[in-house]
C-alpha cells in the first residue's frame, strides 16, 4: 500500500505530469499533500502560508485515520 500511495502521491514522479484522472485521484493521498507542501517550501521557495493548505489537509487526514482506527480496534485493559 505505501509504495501505491508513494507512486500515486508524486513522490516517485512530479504530479505535474501526471495525467488529469491521475491528478485528481491523487488528491485522496496524504503523500501528495506531503510532498506540495515540501516543494513549496523548498525548491519553489514559497512563503509560510502557502505550506498552510497542505499543513491542514495531512492534519485532516490524521484526525480522520485516528478515528477509523479508534473505531476499527478495540482496546482492552491487559489483566494482570
Amino acid at each position: 500500500m505505501i509504495l501505491v500511495l508513494l507512486m500515486t502521491g508524486g513522490a516517485w514522479v512530479p504530479a505535474f505530469l501526471f495525467p488529469d484522472w491521475m491528478k485528481t485521484a491523487s488528491l485522496f493521498s496524504p503523500i501528495r499533500w506531503a510532498i506540495d507542501g515540501f516543494d513549496a517550501m523548498t525548491w519553489r521557495g514559497f512563503g509560510f502560508h502557502d505550506a498552510l493548505a497542505p499543513v491542514g489537509v495531512l492534519l485532516l487526514f490524521a484526525v480522520i485515520l485516528t478515528v477509523v482506527a479508534g473505531l476499527r480496534f478495540k482496546w482492552e485493559p491487559e489483566a494482570g
